[in-house]
């Protein structure tokens, strides 16, 4: 990650995480895991990049903007 990124600290947000990347994930010192639906805001400040799937950012903009209640009947 330090040859794509000069970022000391750096979030990568998904749906999901399979078993590998997460054993992988664990090599890289300045890399954090975190799923849309756990990610929280401290989180969101602690990290100098964050990546986001296009996944996760749906389910984070669900989570932000819950639909209306007229949207539901």
């Amino acid at each position: 990650m330090k040859k794509a990124t000069d970022a000391t600290k750096v979030l990568l947000i998904s749906d999901a995480f399979d078993e590998n990347t997460h054993k992988s994930a664990r090599n890289i010192k300045s890399v954090r895991l975190a799923t849309a639906s756990d990610v929280n805001t401290e989180q969101l400040l602690a990290f100098h990049k964050i990546l986001i799937t296009p996944n996760a950012l749906e389910k984070l903009a669900e989570r932000t903007n819950p639909p209306s209640p007229e949207a539901k009947a």
